[in-house]
């Protein structure tokens, strides 16, 4: 599925909502470029051609002195490392007894799907895990990237009003931030939560769907913490 396409003759920089997975740049002058993305820097030599897969994104960042084309690509469906949230939803019904959806609707259980990402994110992002971990290049007035959530270490930078500022004397810094996995809007979008975590947000949605109806979950935080342990 393609995100975005752009094409320009200077240094870009841009944030998207959407994740993106897969790059193909074209530069067409015969100057070096480099472009950042998901907290690498590539070089594509003058005249030549750079495509390739990486950790999802959402912020790109190219320095060129010439004329320079892309394309963006995000992940359209279901792969053996990705998932969407049809398939989470399909593994928590036979554990609420709800099959037939007559109990808990789709998007009642995107809801407790979508509390069980902020659990994560905050749970891993604790743990700093490396996977929650971004890189950009920022100058003075750099918005902050819609997957901000802090710093990841120290920076002679700060935020104001979603903005990014630079301390005095720096002109552009790098910086690596902890950044938090999106919201799913409908049982088609993808959940960007690697594969291994897939167990941990099904148990959670499924705590949260029982404990509506006041079911003792007793037993499933217990399993809970049990899985949650196998991250660290």
């Amino acid at each position: 599925m393609i995100i975005h396409s752009d094409s320009g003759t200077n240094n870009y920089s841009k944030t998207f909502t959407q994740y993106c997975t897969h790059l193909n740049i074209i530069n067409d002058s015969l100057s070096l470029l480099t472009i950042t993305v998901s907290g690498q820097t590539i070089t594509v030599l003058g005249m030549e051609q750079f495509e390739g897969d990486f950790a999802p994104f959402k912020v790109i960042e190219i320095r060129a002195n010439g004329p320079w084309r892309f394309v963006l690509e995000g992940a359209g469906g279901e792969s053996s490392s990705s998932y969407n949230a049809a398939s989470v939803l399909d593994e928590v019904r036979p554990r609420i007894n709800d099959l037939d959806g007559i109990v808990y609707t789709d998007g009642e259980l995107i809801s407790y799907l979508n509390t069980a990402i902020d659990y994560l994110n905050g749970y891993l992002i604790g743990l700093k895990k490396p996977e929650m971990i971004q890189e950009i290049s920022i100058a003075d007035g750099t918005p902050v990237p819609i997957d901000w959530d802090t710093f990841a270490g120290q920076y002679p930078a700060y935020i104001i009003q979603d903005t990014l500022k630079l301390f005095e004397g720096h002109e552009r810094v790098t910086v690596r931030y902890f950044s938090l996995m999106p919201h799913v809007t409908t049982v088609s979008d993808v959940v960007l939560f690697k594969m291994r975590y897939k167990s941990i947000l099904v148990h959670i949605v499924a705590m949260y769907a029982l404990n509506r109806n006041e079911y003792d979950i007793s037993q499933d935080k217990e399993l809970l913490n049990d899985l949650l342990q196998v991250t660290r």
